[in-house]
């Protein structure tokens, strides 16, 4: 299994990872959904969802971590 991509949103509070799996020449997707519930770097890992394109599986992370999500100020 090889990592394509890693996206975030919530100011860090959504993460979808993409991996890309090959098997027998059968390729899939899958998409690794969790989110940061603690203010610490506690992740919890809520679910996975696989896909046969690679398309349909970043539009799917894209989705996660946009939805949900609002603009939050950072304090410096």
């Amino acid at each position: 299994m090889k990592e394509i991509g890693t996206f975030m949103g919530g100011a860090g509070k959504y993460q979808a990872t993409i991996f890309e799996m090959d098997s027998s020449s059968t390729k899939c997707y899958v998409v690794s959904c969790s989110q940061n519930t603690l203010p610490s770097f506690f992740v919890e890992l809520k679910f996975t969802k696989f896909f046969m394109n690679e398309k349909e599986a970043e539009n799917f992370a894209l989705k996660y971590i946009s939805e949900g999500s609002k603009p939050e100020f950072l304090s410096e």
